[in-house]
């Protein structure tokens, strides 16, 4: 088995469900457009009904130097996962339902003080935009990506560090449970 990391592996870690509204398609394609970057991991945690395609399109084209697919584990383990990313992948298909809402993985990865990559539009967007702590690719769109965490690849960890930070600070001053709740009691007029 492959092993989760060398030193110079930049990796991209996706974590969560594996399903259709996940935009893998895109991920895999732009995971495919790095191939010859050998040290560009594409790494997915998590289980869900699109996993065994990923894991077929990994075995047709050969991506098994550089896509890893780690099946599902228990969440209290993720925090050691994302301290082994670089980046923090988050994707979902085109949608006008999806393009409303922010996906909870995006405040995980805050949490983790990881800087994130995501492939969506809409509200998500903005969040990542709003904190300054990642990248925002139109969803579906693999060659943005592709280009995109090549471009990361070669960025210094301090500057990527620097954008987790952001993402923490934003976490801390909107998605706690405290503050949520005052927001709440603001809402409900209490």
């Amino acid at each position: 088995m492959q092993k989760l990391s060398d030193k110079n592996d930049f990796i991209i870690m996706f974590a969560g469900a594996v399903g259709e509204a996940h935009g893998m398609e895109c991920n895999m394609k732009a995971a495919l457009k790095t191939k010859e970057y050998g040290n560009i991991k594409w790494v997915i945690v998590g289980d869900g009904r699109k996993l065994e395609w990923v894991r077929s399109f990994v075995k047709e084209y050969e991506l098994n130097d550089t896509v890893l697919t780690l099946g599902r584990f228990p969440s209290e383990t993720m925090p050691m996962f994302f301290e082994k990313a670089n980046v923090m992948l988050v994707s979902l298909t085109d949608s006008p339902l999806f393009n409303l809402y922010s996906p909870a993985k995006i405040a995980s990865y805050m949490a983790a003080e990881r800087p994130i990559v995501a492939v969506l539009n809409g509200e998500g967007g903005e969040v990542i935009k709003n904190a300054d702590c990642g990248w925002n690719v139109s969803a579906g769109d693999s060659e943005e990506l592709a280009e995109l965490v090549i471009t990361l690849s070669k960025m210094s960890k301090s500057e990527l560090q620097e954008k987790g930070r952001k993402g923490r600070e934003y976490y801390d001053k909107f998605f706690t449970k405290e503050e949520c709740l005052k927001k709440l009691d603001k809402i409900m007029g209490l």
